[in-house]
């Protein structure tokens, strides 16, 4: 392993870690600060400006983890199948991230409108927890 693998690997660790936190800080505040980021449209508030950096964290640790899975896939041999897999959900999750904004606009447009948001809440939350599924296995997968 050269030098640059290595800091490349340190380097997605610790963004899988600030990622974990700013994805869970992201399923949070859009949940409790629902009227600052669906109703007010004038200015964008200070945790409108949190969650697109938390969430332009997670897109970095995600093309970081999947450059990191990919030069792994050709050097374990014997974890090819794992690596696959994790490589599969590492994609998977790119789009995601866009079904993710997706979501929070549409939920934002049918709250104004008065209409009822639930299932877009079910699928949003199901992006979240599967990417961050996919994060927790990957550093556990790291880790080992």
């Amino acid at each position: 392993m050269n030098h640059s693998t290595s800091l490349l690997q340190q380097t997605v660790f610790y963004l899988g870690i600030a990622a974990i936190v700013s994805l869970l800080y992201t399923m949070s505040a859009i949940y409790f600060f629902q009227p600052e980021i669906f109703f007010d449209q004038s200015a964008m508030s200070f945790q409108v400006k949190l969650i697109i950096l938390a969430i332009l964290l997670i897109l970095v640790f995600n093309i970081l983890s999947l450059s990191w899975l990919i030069i792994q896939v050709n050097r374990r041999k014997s974890e090819k199948l794992v690596m696959t897999i994790l490589l599969i959900m590492g994609s998977i999750c790119m789009f995601l991230l866009i079904g993710e904004k997706v979501m929070i606009d549409e939920i934002g447009r049918e709250m104004r409108l008065g209409w009822e948001t639930r299932g877009e809440w079910i699928i949003l939350y199901s992006f979240f927890l599967f990417q961050l599924f996919y994060i927790v296995i990957f550093l556990i997968k790291k880790m080992s």
